[in-house]
């Protein structure tokens, strides 16, 4: 059996680095981190909040990349991963890169925990339709032949040679051993999806 942490951190707790450091010497398996980009004042239906969860850890989230990259820096062997990311709410390149780059700085250890969020407000902030953000996850993760903005070699769970990124004019070649097979969702729909993966809301 393997076991990981996931913390909702702030600026207010303990710093990533700090508690990764700590989870791997207890000697637990994985550390993971949430995302929420901010909690809109104008709101109007109340957080999704659960016993224990904070306010404060969903308008002060830390953004988990960054968050995680520090923590890569003071570990050697747990896994690193988003538990979940927003991706509807990135620029799928620039996702692709950071996570590309967290993944090779990290030596591979990095899995991108994938969901579509459940605050209105929030997606809307970032210009998602929230009644099309499956099909904007979609868009931006699932492996297409072309013309999209993520596109991904044939073995999804274990990639040698990563990702790629491609538009109509130029292409980001990550060539990295990135773990593929928790980004997409069975729920997508796609036929790469690996079995086993999983999607969700958000926390």
């Amino acid at each position: 059996m393997r076991l990981g942490i996931t913390a909702a951190l702030t600026d207010l707790d303990v710093t990533p680095a700090a508690l990764a450091a700590a989870i791997e010497e207890i000697g637990f398996d994985s550390f993971w981190l949430p995302e929420h980009t901010h909690l809109p004042v104008r709101e109007d239906v109340p957080p999704a909040l659960v016993e224990g969860v904070r306010l404060d850890d969903y308008k002060r989230c830390l953004d988990p990349l960054i968050a995680l990259a520090t923590a890569a820096a003071v570990t050697e062997r747990i896994g690193l991963g988003t538990g979940i990311l927003l991706a509807a709410q990135h620029d799928p390149i620039v996702l692709a890169k950071s996570v590309a780059t967290l993944d090779h700085l990290s030596g591979g250890r990095v899995t991108l925990g994938v969901g579509v969020g459940w605050n209105r407000a929030e997606a809307e902030d970032h210009g998602v339709d929230f009644g099309r953000r499956w099909f904007v996850v979609r868009e931006h993760l699932a492996p297409t032949e072309r013309e999209r903005a993520w596109t991904m070699v044939e073995d999804p769970v274990m990639a040698r040679g990563g990702c790629q990124v491609s538009t109509n004019t130029s292409r980001i070649d990550m060539r990295l051993e990135t773990r593929l097979g928790a980004i997409l969702s069975e729920l997508l729909g796609t036929e790469r999806s690996p079995s086993g993966a999983r999607g969700g809301s958000g926390s």
